[in-house]
């Protein structure tokens, strides 16, 4: 995850050297040197000099220093996180619909459940009734409500005064 130029830049700095770091990533020695100048340009530093005629004595420049500190940092949190990962790679979070229904359920001017079927029984007293009234509840467009979909069923919750009005209006008709 962590970013190749700096994985490739804390490499270059602990092993010493731009083959050295090479061999360690399984890379060429050219395509290091490509990524640590694309670095300093990113970054608008020289971060690695060399001794006049000496490439083996590479010397860190002080942006350097304070940037490897940190790479170094963001490495171990890197495999940290990696690690964390691997060992929750098939955890799925246990479904709780009833944390979202009972916040819904919360809100006073919404019923569903106990209190709906209170109202809907004062009216109708057959099985059929009562399935009857819930399903024109359910499709009327002018009543409002919240629905609850947990992917294996579905829940509707009533706005208090429009099922009362419903209600008023079917006792009004039979």
């Amino acid at each position: 995850m962590l970013n190749n130029r700096l994985k490739i830049f804390v490499a270059v700095c602990e092993s010493g050297g731009y083959k050295k770091a090479a061999e360690k990533l399984f890379i060429t020695q050219p395509g290091v040197s490509k990524h640590i100048r694309c670095l300093e340009q990113e970054m608008g530093t020289k971060l690695i000099v060399f001794r006049k005629g000496n490439l083996n004595l590479m010397q860190l420049t002080k942006h350097a220093e304070i940037l490897l500190k940190y790479c170094q940092q963001v490495v171990r949190q890197d495999k940290q996180l990696q690690e964390e990962l691997i060992q929750n790679k098939n955890y799925i979070p246990p479904f709780e619909p009833y944390k979202i229904m009972t916040k819904l359920y919360e809100d006073p001017n919404y019923i569903m459940g106990k209190r709906l079927s209170e109202l809907v029984s004062s009216v109708a007293k057959t099985r059929y009734e009562k399935d009857r009234l819930y399903n024109a509840l359910r499709d009327d467009p002018n009543v409002r409500k919240k629905v609850f979909d947990s992917g294996q069923r579905r829940f509707y919750y009533y706005h208090i005064d429009d099922v009362k009005k419903y209600i008023e209006d079917m006792r009004i008709c039979n």
